[in-house]
């Protein structure tokens, strides 16, 4: 996909390997997601924050715990793998199994959920 800028025509995306959020997990990088709309469709996009408080410090502070979770809906997810919120690390024996409980609350219903 390319853009128009003001110095010409920009490459805004890239099939080149190396260059998506999959290549850098795979490298063992840790991040939190959320989403932005993109400018040129009329889908939205939401970033979602687990957030003790809905201040601006509140929100950040949860942003860099990766706290985070990104949507194509307006919708509220919450999600734990057994005592654990979303941003932990953790190691947990294979003997014992985790238990991952989540809810959706949405406006519609949804076609489908992705982890």
């Amino acid at each position: 996909m390319t853009r128009r800028g003001s110095i010409g025509w920009v490459r805004t995306q890239t099939d080149e390997s190396g260059h998506l959020a999959r290549d850098a997990l795979a490298k063992g990088n840790t991040y939190g997601f959320d989403s932005v709309s993109d400018h040129a469709s009329t889908h939205n996009s939401w970033a979602g924050v687990w957030a003790q408080t809905l201040d601006r410090a509140g929100v950040l502070e949860r942003m860099y715990a990766r706290r985070t979770y990104a949507a194509t809906h307006e919708m509220i997810i919450r999600m734990t793998a057994g005592p654990h919120l979303p941003g932990e690390e953790w190691s947990e024996a294979v003997s014992q199994p985790i238990r991952i409980q989540g809810a959706v609350a949405a406006p519609d219903d949804l076609r489908r959920l992705e982890s």
